[in-house]
């Protein structure tokens, strides 16, 4: 069994937070994606196309929040890696 340094917990948590953040990008980006094509797909003036304009909304409205997430998700890994490194969480005691 491996065993890992006790300075692996900020950089994996780091790490953690970066590929949420792309995963959240990507599922967004393919979503308005696949809502784009249903709405050119629909007859104007129909109760499928105005729900496909909802939909489009609501992701575009959802993604106007990412860099919020993104600072939010920075600032509790910077947090961490400073209580880790001053004693608390499991680090110097």
């Amino acid at each position: 069994m491996m065993k890992t340094q006790k300075n692996a917990m900020p950089l994996s948590a780091l790490l953690s937070a970066g590929i949420t953040i792309a995963v959240l990008v990507i599922v967004l980006v393919v979503s308005q994606l696949i809502i784009a094509d249903l709405a050119t797909e629909t007859t104007p003036l129909t109760h499928a196309r105005n729900t496909t304009n909802e939909g489009a909304a609501a992701l575009f409205e959802l993604a106007d929040w990412l860099p919020l997430i993104a600072l939010v998700i920075a600032a509790a890994v910077i947090v961490g890696i400073v209580m880790f490194y001053m004693g608390g969480l499991g680090g110097r005691q």
